[in-house]
C-alpha cells in the first residue's frame, strides 16, 4: 500500500518561496519608485558657477533694450561669488549691447541669483535676487 504524500508541508515551502521572491523583487526595485528625487550639486563646484553666469546672462538679457545684440565675455569664476549656505551667486561681468539708438555700449552688471534645488539645467529652479547694470563710462 502507498503512502499519503505530506501536501501541507510542501504547501508551506511553496508559501515561503513565493514570500521570498516576492520580497526580493521589492527589494530590487525600490530605487526605482522615487523617480522625483533631487539630484544633488555641490553649490560651489565649477559646474554650478559656469550655470548660474549662463542663468544671469538670461536675466541681463531681459534688461536690455536689443537683447538680440547682447555679447558676454567668457565666465570668470573670479568674478563668481558664491554662498554655500543659502545657494546664492554673485556674478559681476559686463555685457556690449545696443541700446535703445543703435549705439553698441558696454554696460557692467552684478547679478544675484539662488539655486533652489532640482535640476540646476531648469531654469525654474533658479530665482533672481537682485540685478543692477550701470554704464561702463
Amino acid at each position: 500500500m502507498e503512502k499519503p504524500k505530506n501536501t501541507s508541508s510542501n504547501g508551506k515551502t511553496i508559501f515561503w518561496v513565493v514570500v521570498m521572491v516576492l520580497v526580493a523583487i521589492g527589494y530590487c526595485n525600490r530605487d526605482k519608485t522615487s523617480t522625483t528625487k533631487e539630484e544633488n550639486y555641490s553649490v560651489s563646484s565649477n559646474e554650478m558657477k559656469i550655470t548660474a553666469y549662463l542663468f544671469s546672462q538670461e536675466f541681463v538679457k531681459n534688461e536690455l533694450k536689443a537683447p538680440h545684440t547682447a555679447v558676454f565675455p567668457d565666465a570668470d569664476f573670479n568674478l563668481i561669488d558664491v554662498n554655500d549656505s543659502d545657494s546664492t551667486f554673485t556674478v559681476r561681468s559686463y555685457v556690449d549691447a545696443q541700446n535703445a539708438f543703435g549705439a553698441s555700449i558696454r554696460n557692467r552688471y552684478n547679478v544675484k541669483l539662488r539655486f533652489t534645488g532640482g535640476n540646476m539645467n531648469d531654469g525654474h529652479n533658479w530665482e533672481l535676487l537682485d540685478i543692477h547694470l550701470y554704464d561702463e563710462n
